[in-house]
């Protein structure tokens, strides 16, 4: 694993401004692009409102982020200091605990699909 996550970093080192530039982009361009899972369900998924909510971020605009996806506003700062510094702590601790993170993250996606689409429609984005 350790390999990896250099491979990652020699990436990173080698093409950040490309590869940021094209997230941005991404997330900009996909701003309308509906959820397969939702309409094939009617229910919000994890990630319904969290293209919105990245957006929203990219503009400043917090308050619309927190009301579009509150999973991924609350869960995007760990993933990016995992993604900024591969060799940290932080990615240290999530490779020793790779199974227990794996199922917290599940058992927190199904929770908040359940509550977003039922008992707390407050959730649902906007």
């Amino acid at each position: 694993m350790r390999a990896r996550l250099v491979t990652l970093a020699t990436a990173r080192q080698r093409f950040p401004t490309p590869l940021v530039a094209v997230g941005i982009g991404a997330a900009l361009l996909l701003s309308s692009y509906r959820c397969p899972f939702h309409a094939v369900t009617g229910w919000y998924c994890p990630g319904c409102g969290g293209t919105r909510a990245l957006g929203a971020l990219l503009r400043g605009d917090a308050v619309a982020a927190l009301q579009d996806n509150v999973l991924m506003f609350t869960v995007l700062p760990v993933v990016a200091v995992a993604v900024v510094r591969p060799e940290g702590a932080l990615a240290r601790w999530l490779e020793r605990h790779r199974t227990s993170v794996i199922t917290a993250a599940v058992v927190i996606a199904v929770a908040y699909v359940v509550l977003r689409n039922t008992a707390l429609p407050g959730l649902a984005p906007l």
